[in-house]
């Protein structure tokens, strides 16, 4: 069986771009899954602004069917297509790239894994958090 494999895909959108980036991010999930590289859960998308940058920035968190996925859409033209758009209507910002895909766990506020949650660190294998609360 594949584990999921869940990233924030972070945009930096051109201000003049944003309407034409929003309808093409409509088409970036859909296509992942018709090609068997996405789960079906649909992708949460947020829109904000960054302090001392002009244009919004958008994430786009969605999973990845299994970890080889992000490998095969760099060579499918389906994925291509849509992603060379998307550059073009993003921008580098700030010295920021126009565009990161971070992959992520979901974790407790703890810091563990929450497949690790009532399991002590040394058990789970991770390391304690402290978050000086």
């Amino acid at each position: 069986m594949s584990t999921p494999q869940p990233v924030i895909a972070i945009y930096r959108v051109k201000p003049d771009q944003e309407d034409a980036f929003f309808a093409l991010l409509r088409k970036h999930h859909p296509t992942l899954v018709e090609l068997g590289l996405a789960t079906d859960d649909p992708p949460v998308v947020y829109r904000g602004e960054v302090r001392d940058e002009e244009g919004p920035i958008v994430f786009e968190l969605f999973s990845w069917k299994d970890a080889s996925s992000p490998n095969v859409a760099h060579q499918t033209p389906e994925v291509a297509k849509v992603w060379e758009a998307m550059g073009t209507m993003c921008a580098e910002r700030n010295g920021r790239p126009k565009f990161m895909f971070p992959h992520v766990e979901r974790v407790s506020p703890g810091g563990l894994a929450l497949k690790d949650e009532g399991r002590s660190p040394e058990e789970a294998g991770s390391p304690a958090r402290d978050l000086g609360a």
